[in-house]
C-alpha cells in the first residue's frame, strides 16, 4: 500500500505564489544595516546580510514553502504576511545592494527571522526592489 502525503511536503515558493520572485529588501534598526532575501524565477535563492559595505553570505538554494515557513538551504524563515501591493516607494540608494538612484518598491511582505535567542527574533518588512 502506498501513501501520498502532499500537505505535509514542502513546495517551490514560486509554485505557491509568484509574488515571492524577486530582490526583497529589509531595513532593520541601524540605517547601514540590512538583510537581503533574492529568488530567482526557479526558486533559487540567496539569503544574506550587509552591514555598511560588508555582506555576509549566509544561505542559498531552492526556496521552499511549507505553511507560512520559507526555506531557503537551512534557513527558516516565517511569513507573518505574503507579498501584497503597496504604493510605491523610494528607496535609499546607499542601502540596496544594486546601488541604483530610483530604485523603488511596489510590494511588501512581513517576516520572522528566527534567532537563536528567542527574544531576538524580530519581524521586519521586506521590501522587493524594482529599478525604474
Amino acid at each position: 500500500m502506498v501513501l501520498i502525503f502532499n500537505g505535509s511536503c514542502k513546495k517551490d515558493i514560486l509554485n505557491t505564489n509568484p509574488d515571492f520572485e524577486g530582490q526583497w529588501l529589509a531595513l532593520n534598526t541601524c540605517s547601514s544595516y540590512a538583510t537581503n532575501l533574492i529568488i530567482d524565477n526557479e526558486s533559487n535563492g540567496k539569503y544574506f546580510r550587509c552591514c555598511s559595505e560588508e555582506c555576509r553570505f549566509e544561505r542559498s538554494g531552492k526556496v521552499k514553502i511549507k505553511g507560512n515557513h520559507i526555506y531557503v538551504g537551512t534557513k527558516k524563515l516565517k511569513v507573518i504576511q505574503e507579498p501584497f501591493t503597496i504604493d510605491t516607494v523610494e528607496l535609499d540608494p546607499s542601502i540596496v545592494s544594486s546601488g541604483s538612484i530610483g530604485d523603488y518598491s511596489v510590494m511588501k511582505m512581513r517576516i520572522v527571522e528566527a534567532s537563536l535567542f528567542k527574544e531576538d527574533n524580530l519581524e521586519h518588512d521586506y521590501f522587493k526592489i524594482a529599478h525604474r
